[in-house]
């Protein structure tokens, strides 16, 4: 008897797919919850004041601006 336990390429990679899609899901609102709480400290850092401009690089899609 053998134990075939093996898996196809493609359902491998339709398995990560589906597994990285729930937790994506949940991500960007779990992150902000984290991140949130250095906004302030972020700004502060830079020097920015009411009216400065960033670019927003890899920030979560523009949560720390908008403080």
């Amino acid at each position: 008897m053998t134990d075939d336990s093996t898996i196809t390429h493609e359902a491998f990679k339709q398995f990560e797919r589906d597994k990285f899609s729930l937790v994506a899901q949940e991500y960007d609102r779990a992150i902000a919850v984290v991140t949130s709480q250095v906004d302030e400290a972020i700004l502060d850092a830079v020097g920015a004041k009411s009216g400065t401009r960033l670019l927003d690089v890899a920030a979560l899609g523009g949560l720390v601006p908008q403080h």
